[in-house]
């Protein structure tokens, strides 16, 4: 579960499968179902969220030919040109 900006930066940068590094903090409940059976749950709130892979990486393998990889050694991947900076997640 995200709440607030982190869902909103989690809905607009993340898809599906796309592997994602966060903090937050792992809170249990229970409540009474329909039947009347108590049901006991264990949910992690993310407070921050954070790309732990390159979107290649996550994207489903294609028959075409892939775009060079970047090679720098610093762990950084670049931005594309196309997105402009009231785009980024940060400022």
């Amino acid at each position: 579960m995200a709440f607030g900006k982190t869902a909103e930066f989690v809905e607009k940068y993340f898809r599906k499968g796309m592997r994602i590094g966060g903090t937050g903090r792992i809170q249990t409940r229970s409540y009474e179902n329909r039947n009347g059976e108590k049901v006991y749950v264990t949910e992690i709130v993310l407070e921050q969220a954070e790309f732990v892979e390159s979107k290649s990486d996550s994207a489903p393998a294609k028959k075409t030919a892939k775009a060079p990889q970047n090679d720098s050694l610093d762990g950084f991947m670049d931005i594309p040109d196309e997105i402009g900076d009231e785009e980024l997640p940060f400022s």
